[in-house]
Protein backbone atom coordinates (compact mmCIF):
# COMPACT_ATOMS: atom_id res chain seq x y z
CA UNK A 1 0.00 0.00 0.00
CA UNK A 2 1.38 3.40 -0.94
CA UNK A 3 1.42 6.40 1.36
CA UNK A 4 -1.23 8.11 -0.77
CA UNK A 5 -3.53 5.07 -0.50
CA UNK A 6 -3.02 4.94 3.26
CA UNK A 7 -3.78 8.64 3.70
CA UNK A 8 -6.87 8.34 1.51
CA UNK A 9 -8.09 5.36 3.52
CA UNK A 10 -7.65 7.17 6.83
CA UNK A 11 -9.23 10.35 5.54
CA UNK A 12 -12.30 8.60 4.16
CA UNK A 13 -12.74 6.69 7.42
CA UNK A 14 -12.44 9.94 9.39
CA UNK A 15 -15.06 11.64 7.22
CA UNK A 16 -17.40 8.65 7.65
CA UNK A 17 -16.83 8.66 11.42
CA UNK A 18 -17.65 12.36 11.66
CA UNK A 19 -20.82 11.85 9.65
CA UNK A 20 -21.82 8.82 11.72
CA UNK A 21 -21.37 10.78 14.93
CA UNK A 22 -23.61 13.60 13.73
CA UNK A 23 -26.20 11.47 11.98
CA UNK A 24 -25.07 12.73 8.58
CA UNK A 25 -25.16 16.44 9.43
CA UNK A 26 -22.47 17.99 7.23
CA UNK A 27 -22.34 21.29 9.15
CA UNK A 28 -21.77 19.58 12.51
CA UNK A 29 -19.31 17.12 10.95
CA UNK A 30 -17.32 20.02 9.50
CA UNK A 31 -17.15 21.64 12.96
CA UNK A 32 -15.78 18.42 14.43
CA UNK A 33 -13.21 18.20 11.65
CA UNK A 34 -12.27 21.87 12.04
CA UNK A 35 -12.97 22.78 8.41
CA UNK A 36 -15.52 24.91 6.60
CA UNK A 37 -18.78 23.16 5.67
CA UNK A 38 -18.10 23.56 1.95
CA UNK A 39 -14.65 21.99 2.35
CA UNK A 40 -16.12 19.01 4.19
CA UNK A 41 -18.82 18.63 1.55
CA UNK A 42 -16.22 18.80 -1.25
CA UNK A 43 -14.12 16.13 0.45
CA UNK A 44 -17.18 13.88 0.70
CA UNK A 45 -17.84 14.36 -3.00
CA UNK A 46 -14.19 13.75 -3.92
CA UNK A 47 -14.09 10.47 -1.99
CA UNK A 48 -17.64 9.46 -2.99
CA UNK A 49 -19.08 9.57 0.52
CA UNK A 50 -22.83 10.13 0.74
CA UNK A 51 -23.95 11.89 3.96
CA UNK A 52 -27.41 10.39 3.41
CA UNK A 53 -25.99 6.96 4.27
CA UNK A 54 -25.02 8.22 7.72
CA UNK A 55 -28.48 9.70 8.19
CA UNK A 56 -30.01 6.28 7.62
CA UNK A 57 -27.71 4.49 10.10
CA UNK A 58 -28.29 5.13 13.82
CA UNK A 59 -25.36 6.48 15.82
CA UNK A 60 -24.50 5.01 19.21
CA UNK A 61 -22.75 6.68 22.17
CA UNK A 62 -19.97 4.10 21.79
CA UNK A 63 -19.20 5.24 18.25
CA UNK A 64 -18.92 8.84 19.48
CA UNK A 65 -16.38 8.02 22.18
CA UNK A 66 -14.42 5.78 19.80
CA UNK A 67 -14.30 8.59 17.25
CA UNK A 68 -12.72 11.01 19.68
CA UNK A 69 -10.33 8.38 21.03
CA UNK A 70 -9.20 7.41 17.54
CA UNK A 71 -8.87 10.86 16.04
CA UNK A 72 -7.91 13.09 18.96
CA UNK A 73 -4.87 15.22 18.38
CA UNK A 74 -2.21 15.80 20.99
CA UNK A 75 -2.71 18.99 22.95
CA UNK A 76 -0.32 21.84 22.33
CA UNK A 77 1.70 22.86 25.33
CA UNK A 78 1.50 26.44 26.50
CA UNK A 79 5.20 27.07 26.50
CA UNK A 80 6.01 30.71 26.14
CA UNK A 81 8.84 31.62 23.86
CA UNK A 82 10.87 34.58 24.92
Amino acid sequence: MTLAESITGHLTQYLRDCLAQTGGNVTQSAKIAGVHRATFHNLCRRYEIDPEEARAAPSSPESTSKLFARWSLPQRSNVSRT
